[in-house]
């Protein structure tokens, strides 16, 4: 019971950390009504975060390291977007 409620808590946590992140303009420009791709993403990486955390560091600190996987994987997206269509702008200039 333990861990179905820490898996809903780290869901809803990264939901809305996406949310956040893309209430802060902090998603890429390719993508400005895609407000659920951010969303999706951080409650994913939440999620994976806090469970890769569990057997690592115990159950107390496995929601610290959901949060920071999900602030890291939309904060990433946003670069890694960016990085890829300069990439592409440099291969059709050359």
């Amino acid at each position: 019971m333990t861990a179905l409620l820490l898996t809903l808590c780290w869901l809803i946590t990264g939901l809305l950390l996406g949310l956040l992140c893309y209430l802060a303009r902090l998603r890429p420009r390719t993508h400005a009504s895609d407000w659920y791709r951010l969303a999706l993403v951080g409650a994913l990486f939440a999620s994976l975060g806090g469970w890769i955390a569990v057997p690592l560091l115990g159950y107390f600190f496995a929601t610290g390291v959901a949060i920071w996987c999900a602030i890291t994987a939309c904060l990433f997206l946003r670069f890694w977007i960016r990085l890829r269509s300069n990439q592409r702008a440099q291969t059709q200039v050359s």
